[in-house]
């Protein structure tokens, strides 16, 4: 079988192109292209028991090697964490480590939306039919991903931010900017994996997985639409903010457990996503940025 593999990314912080290993993606492959494993993925894998029995797995001991593994393998410095080596006793207890304080500060600049996750970014001025990567225009639309004719129509023609995490990624998500939360829903839906291989073969899963909407406002960039996907393994998405304000940097929630993304909408000419972002968007690469960093800036018109 051929060796599935991430499509380039672009390192902000290298400042150069990487191409890694693809995580689980020769068992998505099969699973997504596959007549017999398309029955697996329907049957189990797509499912809340796959979930809920992955989750109850990665908080055994009997995973600990699998993080000691994954923290070699993929040279992840621990000394950013607020865990050591010796605390590590199942993987869920790796998967959910915090950064230290002042290990990730959050750019303060009133123009700059900071990045409210650590991951792979991708950003478009506006979603029209002939985006392709990762899924088809008409499938990253307020629209389909909201399902609320009323809400998405304040967000048509306005710039998104799609940011995924690896199950190896930290897996807390917070604010990007200082502002309130004004609404949430939820939508039900299946949970399928989010990895590149599988936006390949199912193009609408960021409209048919389950979702957790938050409503946010800020005087500086609007109304916008922060949406958390839930996918294969993620058994639930928690919240641990609960206040009607926030702040910039301020901690919102985490997956809990497996790869995860998060779609930010916002209004037309309120801001745009990052130069290098869109440029490698356009290229169809991913820009890899850490946590606080810049990644939308006020519309200048």
């Amino acid at each position: 079988m051929k060796k599935e593999v991430h499509p380039e990314y672009w390192d902000r912080d290298a400042r150069k192109l990487i191409q890694r290993e693809n995580y689980a993606g020769q068992a998505l492959s099969w699973m997504y292209s596959s007549p017999i494993g398309k029955l697996f993925l329907y049957g189990y894998f797509a499912t809340r028991l796959h979930s809920w029995v992955y989750r109850q797995y990665k908080r055994s001991p009997l995973t600990k090697n699998q993080a000691l593994q994954d923290i070699e393998k993929y040279q992840i410095d621990l000394n950013e964490f607020d865990i050591e080596e010796s605390d590590i006793g199942s993987y869920r207890d790796f998967f959910l480590r915090k950064f230290n304080q002042g290990a990730r500060p959050f750019n303060d600049d009133k123009d700059t939306f900071s990045a409210f996750a650590e991951g792979f970014y991708l950003g478009y001025k506006n979603t029209h039919e002939d985006i392709r990567f990762p899924v088809k225009g008409g499938y990253l639309s307020a629209e389909q991903i909201l399902e609320n004719d009323e809400i998405s129509k304040r967000f048509m023609g306005g710039p998104v931010l799609v940011c995924r995490l690896s199950p190896i990624d930290y897996h807390w998500f917070h604010f990007p900017f200082d502002g309130q939360l004004t609404d949430a829903y939820h939508r039900k839906g299946k949970v399928h994996a989010v990895n590149l291989v599988a936006l390949r073969h199912k193009q609408d899963i960021f409209c048919t997985n389950e979702r957790q909407v938050n409503l946010l406002y800020s005087e500086d960039f609007g109304h916008l639409a922060y949406v958390e996907v839930g996918a294969m393994g993620v058994g639930r998405i928690h919240q641990t903010f609960n206040a009607p304000s926030f702040q910039r940097g301020q901690e919102k929630g985490y997956f809990d457990f497996g790869a995860s993304t998060i779609i930010v909408f916002g209004e037309k000419g309120r801001w745009e996503p990052s130069a290098d972002i869109i440029e490698h968007t356009a290229n169809e690469r991913e820009t890899k940025v850490k946590l606080g960093q810049a990644v939308a800036h006020r519309s200048r018109n």
